[in-house]
């Protein structure tokens, strides 16, 4: 079955034109520019006290207290987010 896009790509190979390239450097170039600021932004003042709050009753009690969101306990997501940057980055 011989499609539109085989034949103007002959063996089925890519080609690569260079607005394809063009536009992948502007993501890229977009993103960076957003994302290498924050990399300086350190922690804020109430981290500590959330990383806490999560820590003091342990990991089984925090991720139980996100299954019962109800009740109004934390953050939803805190454990997971406030435990591995505690385990990891201590």
């Amino acid at each position: 079955m011989i499609t539109a896009d085989n034949q103007s790509r002959p063996d089925g190979v890519n080609q690569f034109h260079a607005i394809d390239v063009l536009c992948v450097t502007i993501l890229i170039v977009y993103f960076l520019h957003f994302a290498l600021p924050a990399l300086g932004g350190g922690f804020g003042e109430d981290e500590i006290l959330a990383i806490f709050n999560h820590w003091f009753p342990g990991a089984l009690k925090s991720l139980w207290a996100n299954m019962c969101f109800w009740k109004g306990i934390g953050r939803l997501g805190g454990a997971v987010f406030y435990l591995r940057l505690y385990h990891f980055l201590g």
